[in-house]
């Protein structure tokens, strides 16, 4: 996680110059920069060559690329007239400040090993590193389970089979979904035509109900929770040709549903009742 220093010394507002001021640490979840990682790497890489840097040896170790502006990120800040002792209720006194925020990109070694031998024959079809990226949902719908859920995804990642040389290729590869969610990368070899298998368990809240808890409902009737609809895609990062080191495949996005309303419960029909024998 990176944090970003404050500047305390830039307070144009408040008693004291801004000694009262309260300070807050603010946490996002991840965000992909500007330029998108996987281009930053492929860019740095094409001019670190022009530099004589080795190809190989700059996809075998890696290597950071630092962004002086990677994200801009902007504060708006409404002030409340004071007057008597009570804030008014009209805004005033708005506030804006800008600012871009540095970045680090790590370009991960990929394993890359230099092949050798002539030019495949005119009309053999070679396979690329990875000819197929497959994700399902193990319960394309649930229900009748309180929330937070689990929705189960089963992956698999096929690696080519006629292609050249003989090495383990290295992979990455992570699960990407609706609402910005995304796991780190993890990491995967695999030799020529193998098929791993890869798991995720994605764990889904409850979705606010319209009108709050508080919404008029017939009496001992809870208001219905909004089914969540959502998906989520398998994406592979993979050594590629030498115009382009880093490729990516990603799978289709895999769809599921999740219902957190109690299952109604039927109540069994009521037989006529029998009169006792007098």
């Amino acid at each position: 996680m990176e944090t970003f220093p404050v500047d305390k010394s830039h307070r144009s507002m408040g008693t004291n110059h801004g000694e009262g001021w309260n300070y807050h640490t603010l946490t996002f979840p991840y965000l992909h920069p500007h330029t998108h990682p996987v281009e930053v790497c492929n860019n740095e890489l094409k001019k670190r060559e022009g530099q004589n840097g080795s190809h190989a040896g700059l996809l075998q170790h890696g290597f950071n690329v630092d962004l002086p502006v990677a994200y801009i990120a902007e504060l708006n800040m409404i002030c409340m007239e004071d007057s008597g002792g009570n804030f008014q209720n009209v805004p005033s006194f708005p506030h804006k400040a800008k600012t871009g925020l540095s970045a680090q990109v790590r370009c991960m070694p990929t394993g890359y090993t230099p092949t050798t031998g002539g030019s495949p024959k005119p009309g053999v079809h070679l396979d690329p590193v990875i000819t197929s990226v497959l994700l399902t949902p193990e319960r394309a719908e649930t229900k009748g389970y309180a929330c937070p859920a689990y929705v189960g995804f089963k992956g698999r990642i096929t690696a080519g089979e006629n292609r050249p040389g003989d090495e383990v290729v290295k992979i990455k590869y992570r699960f990407v979904g609706d609402r910005g969610f995304a796991t780190p990368f993890y990491e995967e070899t695999l030799r020529k035509g193998e098929t791993k298998p890869v798991f995720w368990k994605r764990r889904i809240e409850a979705l606010a109900v319209a009108g709050g808890l508080d919404k008029i409902a017939a009496p001992g009737v809870r208001p219905k929770v909004p089914i969540y609809q959502g998906w989520t895609t398998l994406e592979v990062l993979y050594p590629g040709a030498a115009d382009k080191p880093i490729s990516g495949k990603s799978s289709q996005k895999a769809a599921f549903t999740v219902d957190c309303n109690p299952v109604p419960q039927r109540t069994p029909p009521r037989g006529p009742r029998l009169k006792p024998n007098s």
